[in-house]
């Protein structure tokens, strides 16, 4: 292979591909840094069995595979464990095109303190995370923070902290993606999308005291959600968050939270406590957005909820409770519209305005 270089931690190749053929651990004495001259690398394991880097060291500073400037690297195939993260990319490494595919991911972290499996900052652009396990750290699965960086049909699970956390403040055009995943039993929470990210064909289930999805600002459509606290939760302060198009149920509390001007539209909404509820954190913060076009059904208490909103447009649903209310407007709500609603009501209300929530 030209440009080989060996190192105390391995065998690195500038422009083809390092094999590790033989499965087996490799106990790193230092980081596997990846620099500018190993542009192009392929660093994989073999197909049969499994190859582990174990970087026996979580002190910070202490990671399995950094990124540190080469651009176009794949590692395919390895197990990745024993460092404060499993794989680093800082915001000053600008390893544009990093991709790990099928490979393992496993207790990088520090008990407490957290950091996590993957770190991959701004500046690490069109990284792409596809077929990976990411499991079982104290702190974060995937955290992912590059332009058009891409999280694919991997499962993340048994992390302390968020599953997948995703934030973008660039353009629509630049936005991050997390497709196809399976992510399922974090402690802190499935998926956390901030800004110009997309959260789409997600199965999330397993957070059984907090949320399957968390959105500020972000696009959170096409997902199956269930057996969490809140099924899909906006920030208290998020603006131009869009929920469409999931299905949600069996969540403890409430299928979908929105606040602010949150779009909740074409929904499906079951088996829950409060199917879809629009909701203020503050007085200045209060639900002004659109409950639209959603099935929801067979949830145990309400349906639809608008709590202190001011503003807000229920248009065009399909409710059925068979006891509790399909329609609940309440704490102080004002100038609501209900309009082109089918709600049908076994024991119970169709629609309830509360004393306090009758202006406008």
């Amino acid at each position: 292979s030209s440009r080989r270089r060996h190192t105390r931690y391995g065998t690195v190749t500038g422009v083809q591909t390092c094999a590790l053929p033989i499965f087996g651990t490799y106990n790193l004495a230092g980081n596997l840094a990846i620099d500018t001259q190993d542009s192009g690398v392929r660093i994989e394991g073999p197909a049969l069995g499994s190859a582990v880097l174990n970087r026996g060291n979580t002190n910070s500073g202490s990671y399995v595979i950094q990124l540190a400037g080469a651009d176009d690297v794949t590692v395919s195939r390895l197990t990745l464990t024993g460092g404060q993260y499993g794989v680093y990319g800082s915001s000053s490494a600008d390893s544009d095109r990093f991709r790990l595919e099928n490979s393992v991911v496993t207790g990088n972290g520090v008990p407490f303190y957290g950091y996590g499996n993957v770190l991959i900052e701004t500046s690490n652009d069109d990284v792409v995370l596809v077929g990976n396990t990411i499991r079982n750290s104290p702190g974060v699965g995937i955290d992912l923070r590059g332009a058009r960086g891409r999280v694919q049909g991997n499962e993340v699970s048994g992390n302390g902290r968020q599953g997948i956390y995703l934030s973008y403040n660039g353009t629509t055009a630049d936005r991050i993606e997390a497709t196809g995943n399976l992510v399922h039993h974090n402690t802190g929470g499935g998926i956390r999308a901030q800004n110009q990210v997309r959260v789409a064909d997600n199965t999330v289930w397993g957070h059984s005291t907090t949320f399957g999805v968390y959105l500020d600002g972000a696009t959170v459509e096409s997902n199956e959600v269930f057996d969490n606290s809140v099924g899909i939760q906006t920030y208290y302060y998020s603006t131009g968050s869009r929920i469409l198009g999931n299905r949600v149920y069996h969540n403890t509390t409430i299928g979908i939270q929105a606040y602010q001007d949150t779009v909740v539209s074409g929904n499906v909404v079951y088996g829950n406590s409060i199917g879809i509820e629009g909701t203020y954190s503050n007085w200045w913060a209060l639900f002004n957005g659109e409950i639209s076009n959603n099935l929801v059904y067979a949830n145990s208490n309400q349906g639809i909820r608008v709590n202190h909103g001011s503003g807000a447009r229920v248009t065009n649903n399909t409710v059925y409770q068979a006891v509790g209310n399909a329609v609940l407007v309440e704490d102080s709500s004002s100038n609501t519209t209900l309009r082109n609603n089918i709600l049908w009501v076994g024991t119970g209300s169709d629609i309830v305005v509360a004393t306090d929530s009758q202006v406008g």
